[in-house]
C-alpha cells in the first residue's frame, strides 16, 4: 500500500505542485485587505517612521517641539521714530489750493485752504512762502521738486491769481502759524473778482 502510494506521488508530482501553488495563491487572496480599511486606530505606536513620510506632506503643526531649529538672527533694523513723530531729516511734500468759487465782490475778501503733513513733527515748523524762485536758503527747492530744510515748511505758490497776500494759519493763531501737524493756507484778494493760489509744499522734520 505505502509502495503504490510513493509510486502514485512521484508519478503525479508536477500535478500535486501546481495544485499547492494554486491552493496556497487562494489563501492569500482571502486575506488581503479591503481598500480604506486600514486607519489610524490600526497603526501600532511607533510604525509611521521618517522613512514612510512623503517629504513636504507635514506642517509645523505635526512635528513635536523642537523639531524645528531656530535660525541665525537677523540684523537689527533702524530705531524708530520717538513718541509717533517724523524721524528727523524726514521731508515730507504735498499740494495745496486756496481759493473760492465765488468771486470776490469787494477788496480783502478771503478764502483758505489747508496742509496736511500726514504725520506729526516733534516741534511746529518755521513758515517759508516762496513766491518766486530760487528761495532763501531754508527752500532750496521749486514748485516741480518742493525742498525744505530740516524744520522749516516751504510753500511754493506756483499760481495766483487776484491776490494781495497768502500765508500760512492755525486755528487761535496769528498769521505765519503752523502746528505739528500741518496750517491752514488763506489768500487775500486785491479786487473783486475770482482769486486763489495753488502750489506745493515741502516740510522737514528738525
Amino acid at each position: 500500500m505505502g509502495g503504490k502510494l510513493g509510486a502514485h506521488i512521484r508519478a503525479n508530482a508536477i500535478a500535486y505542485l501546481a495544485l499547492f501553488v494554486a491552493l496556497g495563491g487562494t489563501s492569500y487572496a482571502a486575506i488581503r485587505l479591503p481598500a480604506n480599511s486600514v486607519g489610524t486606530k490600526q497603526l501600532r505606536a511607533g510604525a509611521v517612521t521618517s522613512a514612510k513620510v512623503r517629504n513636504h506632506s507635514l506642517t509645523s503643526q505635526d512635528l513635536q517641539a523642537g523639531a524645528l531649529r531656530r535660525g541665525p538672527r537677523g540684523p537689527e533694523g533702524p530705531a524708530g521714530s520717538v513718541a509717533g513723530t517724523l524721524p528727523s531729516g524726514k521731508t515730507l511734500r504735498g499740494r495745496f489750493e486756496a481759493g473760492s468759487g465765488t468771486p470776490a465782490g469787494v477788496v480783502g475778501s478771503s478764502a483758505s485752504g489747508s496742509i496736511s503733513f500726514g504725520a506729526q513733527l516733534a516741534v511746529a515748523p518755521a513758515r517759508t512762502i516762496v513766491l518766486s524762485v530760487p528761495g532763501p536758503p531754508e527752500c532750496p527747492g521749486t514748485v516741480a521738486n518742493p525742498e525744505a530744510t530740516p524744520g522749516h515748511l516751504c510753500v511754493y505758490v506756483g499760481e495766483r491769481v487776484n491776490t494781495s497776500a497768502i500765508d500760512t494759519i492755525i486755528e487761535g493763531g496769528a498769521s505765519g502759524a503752523t502746528s505739528r501737524q500741518g496750517a491752514g493756507v488763506y489768500v487775500i484778494s486785491s479786487g473783486a473778482g475770482t482769486f486763489g493760489a495753488r502750489g506745493s509744499w515741502a516740510v522737514t522734520a528738525p
